[in-house]
């Protein structure tokens, strides 16, 4: 396993701070859901559908079976759609969605829509094909209700994600109060880019996006807004027996090819069973990351198995702000005081490298801040598990940095 770290100090206080302010630039409707969690009683929200209602094809709705003549794509009028063949543009769906793909498929979403997009229900997209997703942001999306739904599954199929990049972010594969998983055979890639043309970076930039926050619900006219509120579901990324590769550009803020976010919730990243995994982030002013894994009022659990991973990501270019940028190959920021964050590799080869640290964990939990519970690294050992092996890259360092640090502002352990 390689592990750079640089020799120049981490400053402790700001990765702490970075957790909250950077949700606070990226996404206030985050942290504020944090302190808006409501009784269950209080969650008066429709259920997710077992299939969908409709589906909207190129711009038209279907509510009853549909296909086209060609045969390029097909609609059971439940939850089974079929495309061989299709080119052409945005696929949309009220409640769950499986997508079955054989041979060449190519969706380009027109400005401000998704290629692919499910609110209240879950996405899957299966099948020995290829399908090639093109959109300016949020190119493959689903949306849950914070009960159920929001989840993105990509099984078996070769996909191909293209972000071209909107005003302020770029995302290829989002969902929101969902998780992520892609598995049996699957081969992902995904690119984000800034927009051209652009007089700077998206805001933030990634490659994938899992949280387990659901969206404002519009009020109608007469009613009270609905405040923000967390779920127990969402906010996972799970790698099985696949392969995935992402690239993200330079970004203003953040940029990350995999992003995990939990507010009172353990978020879990896995990279299983023979998964073959690459990333390379570009630079940004507050946080470059490979993998950035991170809990408000939880923990964060990581493991990486029988499988190997490459995650890079870059210091912050001239002008874009370098002296507070913060950059990972690994990092798992957590915010609990009764439970250990943990980053487990059993197993695996691992070349992870960041301007700030290669592979870096920590526990921001500003009342209990003790060793007992600081995040930790485990490499597995003996024989039933595996031996690990740390090599040192040249000018790099291997560190324990495992303490109690105050600056005053946030008390942390790592």
């Amino acid at each position: 396993m390689r592990k750079q770290i640089h020799d120049n100090p981490i400053d402790h206080g700001r990765a702490c701070a970075l957790s909250h302010g950077t949700w606070r630039r990226v996404g206030a409707k985050l942290a504020c859901a944090g302190a808006c969690a409501l009784m269950a009683g209080q969650l008066l929200l429709p259920s997710v559908a077992l299939a969908a209602e409709w589906v909207n094809v190129g711009g038209t709705q279907y509510s009853k079976a549909a296909g086209d003549d060609a045969g390029t794509w097909s609609w059971d009028g439940a939850d089974d759609m079929k495309l061989s063949g299709y080119d052409g543009g945005s696929i949309g769906a009220k409640g769950n969605l499986t997508i079955d793909v054989t041979g060449t498929n190519t969706i380009t979403a027109d400005a401000g829509q998704s290629a692919i997009a499910v609110k209240n229900g879950n996405l899957a997209i299966t099948g020995d094909g290829t399908l090639n997703a093109t959109a300016q942001t949020d190119v493959i999306a689903a949306e849950g209700d914070g009960n159920a739904g929001g989840d993105v599954t990509i099984s078996g199929a070769n996909v191909n994600v293209t972000a071209s990049g909107a005003v302020n972010k770029a995302t290829g594969i989002r969902a929101t109060a969902g998780s992520v998983t892609i598995d049996k055979g699957a081969d992902v890639k995904i690119e984000a880019k800034s927009a051209e043309g652009s007089w700077r970076p998206a805001e933030g930039i990634y490659g994938i996006f899992a949280d387990n926050v659901p969206n404002r619900h519009t009020a109608q006219e007469g009613e009270q807004e609905e405040p923000d509120y967390v779920s127990v579901h969402g906010g996972d990324v799970t790698i099985d027996a696949a392969n995935l590769s992402i690239k993200t550009a330079d970004a203003w803020q953040v940029s990350a090819c995999i992003n995990t976010v939990g507010i009172k919730k353990n978020p879990l990243m896995k990279i299983v069973n023979g998964a073959d995994v690459a990333l390379s982030a570009g630079s940004a002013a507050s946080l470059s990351a490979g993998i950035s894994a991170r809990s408000q009022s939880g923990a964060v659990w990581m493991l990486v198995e029988e499988s190997n991973l490459t995650s890079r990501s870059l210091s912050a270019a001239n002008g874009i702000d370098a002296a507070r940028n913060q950059s990972f190959g690994i990092m798992a920021d957590a915010n609990t005081g009764s439970e250990t964050p943990r980053i487990k590799i059993r197993k695996s080869k691992i070349e992870a490298s960041g301007a700030t640290a290669g592979i870096y964990a920590i526990n921001c939990n500003v009342a209990t801040a003790t060793l007992f519970r600081a995040a930790m690294i485990d490499l597995s050992w003996g024989e039933s598990r595996g031996n690990a092996m740390i090599t040192t890259p040249t000018d790099g360092a291997v560190r324990d940095v495992k303490k109690v640090v105050d600056t005053g502002k946030w008390p942390s352990s790592q």
